[in-house]
């Protein structure tokens, strides 16, 4: 048996694990449960796009102290001028490098993808998985944002007729040909063509509109740590829709605009851009036609950059877990948690499922920081050792949450 599984490896799973070691739980009580080694889909993702520098600013990280990606930097002769600097990716990435060997963190990962979760009379947790049942005290939800791309309608059709239709999201390699489409109109979509013209492509970067410029896509006011404590004092039926109105997705920041700008053009190494929706694609010879209202386009492969799957982070399983177990959700399908993120005794939720408590940047890096660090403070008032599994007995429709603030805010 294990104290902490922690279910996803990405950033989110990353930050709980460093900030439950910093708090004096030992690595070895950790596990990190992921079909991939830690942070290998950010990394991927980040890469297949051209990233060059982080969206976010340097406090933005996977450490318990707020200068941690600043104090690396500086010792490794990365030195960033301001915390509100956007830090290079490759500095974010030695930085959790440094973190998951250092702390030990890394190699407590688990090769495997979580399919159940049940209580368990002796353990607390019994999670079932594609290779053997895993038995732990606590569990944390860090399901980041989905593992599945928004597929177009369009786009399935091609995928069926086994044409060369790739999402960036996807973990194996993406097909290119002479000439590409990529198909979205924010950051990725942008990224993406940058680096396919960078590398000598032919590029059409298809949107469903003109580009829209925001340094963030998410109000910057919603990055300060206060934050999720305003975003608490909403009433619940509102936060939804304050959720949606701080958020910009397809949003694409200044400088990233204007290297785009320098690439326009027809022809190999340059990219053209069309403000119109695909409407409909057909295969032709040995690659696709893509119809907009305005344009034919021939190109020998596609790339969408469309996004997340809208639905909530958890693959199917998590809702039939909450229904099986009583576990308590609000009318828009979120978990009601308490002030440390606890949907039950001895679960915890980061991420997208923990947004209505920590408000539009839950989903983010800064929002993976906030969550661990709840997650670690209610670990050091109720330690694992005086957890008892007996705790589970009380009514599942409760699941000692208050119902009277069933937000905890």
């Amino acid at each position: 048996m294990i104290g902490w599984a922690v279910v996803g490896a990405g950033p989110q799973g990353v930050a709980v694990a460093v900030h439950l070691v910093r708090a004096g739980v030992p690595a070895e009580a950790i596990r990190l449960l992921d079909p991939h080694p830690p942070l290998t889909a950010w990394r991927t993702r980040a890469a297949r796009v051209g990233m060059r520098r982080m969206r976010s600013p340097a406090t933005h990280h996977l450490d318990v102290a707020d200068d941690g990606l600043l104090a690396f930097g500086a010792r490794h002769g990365q030195a960033l001028r301001a915390p509100s600097d956007r830090p290079e990716r490759s500095l974010f990435e030695a930085h959790a490098r440094w973190l998951l060997t250092g702390l030990g963190v890394g190699a407590r990962w688990l090769a495997a993808s979580v399919r159940d979760l049940q209580r368990h009379p002796a353990s607390g947790w019994q999670l079932h998985t594609d290779t053997a049942p895993v038995h732990a005290s606590r569990v944390v939800l860090a399901l980041g944002s989905g593992q599945r791309g928004r597929w177009p309608r369009w786009a399935r059709a091609l995928r069926q007729r086994h044409v060369a239709v790739h999402h960036v999201l996807e973990l194996q390699a993406a097909p290119t040909a002479e000439r590409m489409a990529v198909v979205g109109g924010g950051l990725s979509a942008v990224q993406a063509a940058l680096r396919l013209a960078h590398a000598g492509h032919a590029v059409w970067l298809l949107a469903r509109r003109r580009l829209r410029v925001r340094p963030y896509d998410v109000d910057a006011p919603w990055f300060d740590d206060g934050a999720p404590w305003r975003f608490a004092r909403l009433p619940s039926s509102e936060r939804p829709a304050a959720l949606a109105a701080a958020r910009h997705p397809g949003t694409v920041p200044a400088q990233v605009a204007r290297r785009l700008l320098d690439r326009l053009g027809e022809g190999a190494g340059r990219i053209r851009f069309v403000a119109e929706p695909v409407v409909r694609a057909t295969p032709r010879g040995g690659g696709v036609r893509l119809h907009t209202p305005g344009h034919q386009v021939d190109v020998g492969g596609v790339w969408l950059a469309t996004g997340f799957d809208p639905a909530l982070p958890h693959g199917g399983w998590v809702p039939r877990v909450a229904r099986a177990l009583g576990l308590p959700i609000t009318p828009s399908g979120h978990p009601v948690l308490d002030r440390g993120l606890s949907w039950a005794p001895g679960l915890h939720v980061t991420g997208a499922l923990a947004e209505l408590q920590l408000g539009p940047a839950a989903r983010g890096l800064i929002g993976g920081r906030w969550a661990a660090r709840r997650i670690a403070d209610h670990h050091r008032r109720i330690p694992t050792s005086r957890f008892s599994p007996t705790s589970f007995s009380r009514s599942s429709t409760n699941m000692g949450v208050p119902r009277s603030n069933p937000t905890g805010g």
